[in-house]
């Protein structure tokens, strides 16, 4: 796992899509416990990594996805590396 974190922000990496998943489910109920929820419009999934441009070819999406982090703009298909 990979964390990147500032403030309320943060990116988390996660070698399996399984992984992320189950974190993401935990994460929800753990925060629900606290009257809390994930910000819908500011929490998802997106694939990264050395394979990311041929995974997301295979399933006849153009490019991997992109995001802003801090401002900055992030496109994170060799991230991992």
């Amino acid at each position: 796992m990979i964390i990147v974190r500032y403030a309320d922000d943060s990116v988390l990496g996660f070698q399996y899509e399984g992984e992320t998943r189950r974190f993401l489910r935990a994460l929800q109920e753990r925060i629900a416990y606290f009257g809390l929820q994930l910000q819908p419009d500011k929490t998802w999934l997106i694939r990264f990594g050395r394979f990311a441009a041929q995974q997301c070819r295979e399933r006849g999406i153009r490019k991997p996805e992109a995001f802003e982090f801090l401002g900055a703009h992030a496109l994170l298909q060799h991230a991992a590396q």
